[in-house]
């Protein structure tokens, strides 16, 4: 600020233009693709606004009806929850909430837990099978082991769903990609100029992983650019998705 109290004019690429009195405002940095900037309280109070960016995408434009605040690209809104999530992957109802880009290790780590306990207690419902040595040895082992085979099948389906889903989502964490925009991929506007086989917000699948379960949860959220053209080499999972088959 100039002496007056105002703040000193600043050029289009960021840095100010010094004042009368030769103080200098402090110059705002340019965002880059995957910028992280501070949320700011919006001013009628409501929700999370975002300052501008230089950046010219799709992430600057949208205004969410619901919220009243800026919604970041990859960013949508919960009409269960009632609020954006940011990266938005899918509203869970086993644990009441949604799953996003704050919380996608957690829900991940809880559903390979699962799988693991359905596992044993499949392993468990085995082990109190009993013989029969009897002359109706079928009638009789059917009998007997009616309970147990019961559970085992009862755990046998819950590991079948628990082991799906856990496949599922590290295909999507390898990949870059959102629940949300595998199944709804019409849906998102920013998708509709990518072709099937490019996932355009992979870095590699060890970035991403580490973009998942490395990074803390205290850090801002991502601020996403909108996908272009021409695609990385890393934006292609050729074993799972390419020209010639698709796994989903």
């Amino acid at each position: 600020t100039n002496g007056n109290g105002h703040a000193a004019p600043e050029h289009q690429n960021g840095s100010p233009q010094p004042a009368q009195d030769g103080v200098r405002a402090r110059a705002v940095p340019k965002s880059d693709t995957f910028s992280e900037i501070q949320p700011e309280v919006s001013p009628d109070g409501v929700g999370t606004a975002y300052p501008p960016s230089n950046a010219d995408s799709a992430a600057d434009q949208r205004r969410c009806r619901h919220c009243q605040t800026t919604q970041l690209l990859r960013t949508k809104h919960c009409y269960d929850c009632g609020r954006c999530v940011y990266t938005f992957d899918h509203h869970c109802f086993w644990i009441g909430k949604c799953v996003g880009e704050k919380n996608l290790r957690l829900f991940y780590c809880y559903v390979l837990v699962e799988f693991v306990t359905v596992a044993w207690a499949c392993e468990l419902c085995l082990s109190t099978f009993v013989y029969a040595n009897t002359k109706a040895w079928a009638r009789d082992w059917f009998v007997w082991n009616l309970p147990s085979m019961a559970a085992f099948l009862l755990c046998l389906g819950f590991a079948m769903l628990l082991g799906s889903l856990l496949f599922f989502h590290t295909y999507t964490i390898l990949t870059g990609q959102t629940s949300w925009e595998v199944w709804r991929r019409e849906a998102a506007s920013y998708m509709k100029d990518v072709p099937p086989e490019v996932f355009p917000f992979s870095q590699g699948w060890r970035a991403n992983l580490d973009m998942v379960f490395c990074r803390s949860h205290r850090q801002p959220p991502r601020r996403w650019a909108q996908p272009s053209a021409p695609w990385d080499e890393k934006q292609r999972f050729w074993w799972i998705e390419n020209q010639y088959w698709s796994c989903f």
